[in-house]
């Protein structure tokens, strides 16, 4: 199948913000906005799009750079591997801009050298008596899961964020550039402060009940 337009491919970002950055509205949105044209993308397109967005700072994928040459001397290259070393955390855009490069230069750079892009993942803070009901309760979700594929539907999924003074982390905004993935965490979720939670439940692919709390 052809690519995106780079004119469809900038919509999928638009729609994407004025749907909150939901993935899956967004491309509802898309669809009722451009009812004319011949696809419309579906939700895990759009999230890949923003991704590139994100990491590259461009919307096109890499084999559509197919004939555009980029000489990268050795003096920049070692330049662009020294600031990711010094700190993985750096951005393309943030890099590229400090060395005077292009970030598709940048990207590249580190595609060549086997670097990739890793998202750091948030955790709850976790004492060590609450290792081993965690592993029952997955070794009991997967017993059930072996009698019954359809038993997960059948259960009601509670999650929550959490607003505070010192803001939101996402986790989508921050990479962590390295050989292979290291696991890199934040730890969060920390107890005896004040904060907004918003708590939902799910059955299956319906969003049962909603609650916001003060605390």
């Amino acid at each position: 199948m052809a690519s995106y337009t780079l004119q469809e491919y900038t919509d999928m970002i638009i729609m994407y913000g004025v749907a909150g950055e939901c993935g899956f509205a967004a491309a509802r949105l898309y669809a009722e906005r451009f009812p004319a044209r011949e696809r419309h993308p579906d939700a895990h397109v759009i999230l890949r799009c923003v991704r590139r967005f994100r990491e590259m700072g461009s919307v096109l994928r890499t084999g559509q750079y197919a004939g555009v040459r980029v000489n990268i001397d050795v003096a920049d290259e070692e330049r662009i591997l020294q600031a990711f070393e010094e700190n993985p955390r750096s951005s393309i855009r943030g890099v590229a801009r400090a060395l005077g490069l292009s970030q598709y230069a940048v990207y590249i750079t580190l595609r060549r050298n086997g670097q990739h892009p890793y998202h750091l993942q948030r955790v709850q803070q976790l004492l060590a008596r609450d290792i081993e009901p965690r592993i029952c309760f997955c070794e009991g979700l997967l017993a059930q899961c072996r009698r019954n594929v359809l038993f997960p539907d059948r259960i009601l999924w509670t999650d929550e964020a959490t607003f505070t003074p010192n803001g939101v982390f996402n986790s989508r905004n921050n990479l962590f550039w390295a050989e292979e993935n290291p696991h890199i965490i934040r730890q969060g979720g920390f107890q005896y402060r004040w904060s907004i939670n918003v708590w939902a439940g799910v059955v299956a692919d319906r969003i049962v009940s909603s609650k916001r709390f003060i605390i």
